[in-house]
């Protein structure tokens, strides 16, 4: 009975984080919200952004009409909402509000983007409350407390704040910025995630048709023929299988790219096809960068506290407490 509980509540686990990952954050900037920008909420789109409004160094043209307004102690209440189940244990609800602090601090002085690969998933309070029904209050008051009891601490590398990234769900080894990103961030490098194994959907596939694929395949500026054999290549990838580079219609793109055009859960993927229908299996869930949720999750049943969770994801890292 006690292992049909644990399966079916990391059941519950992944269909959260594929939400949060993939539609909440776009959700939550069509959903009605009171804080509106120079826009109104309907127009933050993916190609918007969040102004932080207690950031005075934020630039903004002032015709800019994609952007919500938010608080600092709000972005970081709908980051953590929208990476963490609400049964999270309160370490890892911790650990997420630094992780998210941290990446505001390193992007101040910048636009956040409202692209959740980009930056951070975010939803606002509203539609967080949708999503938790009658145990609204209560998850906000455990999210809340924790946010507090962190309030101020962020983490450095050498002393420089760095851009903290979140996923939900890793390959079983979280994977280098520079493979991802294009670009080397200390210390965002590949750790073990052994925890990240046993979700449930820590492997899933995703088959078009051919016509489907062509469709997709428009997302990166291709216009391939009825050819399905031909869309097969060898990837580039990393030790962990995070696809660096895929060739397709004679152009290199990256695992990311390629995530976001065919809606792929991962950029850690492999592509096959069979009769004409073509089948992406992937491994984890987001862009398996930085600290993965469900990885914290497990290293907090195991007895970890929040700083243990963060300078295992971030090595070489420490937590501080901002002084301003």
């Amino acid at each position: 009975m006690v292992n049909i509980i644990k399966i079916k509540k990391n059941f519950i686990y992944c269909l959260f984080f594929i939400a949060a990952f993939i539609f909440l954050p776009f959700l939550a900037y069509l959903a009605p919200d009171g804080q509106s920008g120079a826009g109104t909420p309907s127009d933050i789109k993916k190609s918007g952004y969040v102004r932080i409004t207690d950031f005075g160094s934020n630039e903004f043209d002032a015709s800019e009409k994609k952007y919500l307004d938010v608080t600092t102690t709000d972005y970081i209440f709908g980051c953590v909402a929208a990476v963490c189940p609400p049964d999270s244990d309160k370490e890892v609800f911790k650990a997420a509000a630094v992780a998210v602090y941290t990446f505001l601090q390193s992007e101040r002085g910048e636009k956040i983007s409202a692209d959740p690969v980009l930056s951070q998933p975010f939803i606002t309070k509203e539609t967080a409350f949708e999503l938790w029904g009658n145990k609204k209050e209560a998850v906000e008051k455990v999210i809340k407390d924790a946010c507090n009891a962190v309030r101020g601490e962020m983490l450095v590398y050498n002393k420089i704040v760095f851009p903290a990234r979140i996923h939900a769900v890793s390959a079983g080894k979280t994977e280098d910025s520079e493979t991802v990103f294009g670009k080397k961030i200390n210390p965002l490098s590949s750790v073990n995630s052994i925890g990240d194994l046993l979700a449930p959907d820590y492997v899933s596939k995703a088959s078009y048709s051919a016509s489907d694929f062509i469709s997709h395949a428009k997302n990166l500026g291709l216009e391939l023929k009825n050819e399905p054999q031909g869309f097969i290549s060898i990837p580039k990838q990393s030790g962990g299988g995070y696809v660096i580079s895929y060739t397709l219609g004679g152009k290199s793109f990256t695992g990311l790219q390629m995530m976001e055009a065919f809606s792929l859960k991962s950029p850690n993927f492999d592509l096959s096809e069979k009769d004409g229908v073509l089948t992406f299996t992937t491994r984890g869930i987001g862009h398996g960068v930085g600290m993965s949720i469900y990885g914290a999750e497990y290293m907090a049943k195991e007895g970890s506290g929040y700083k243990d969770i963060l300078l295992w994801y971030y090595k070489g890292a420490e937590v501080i407490t901002n002084s301003e």
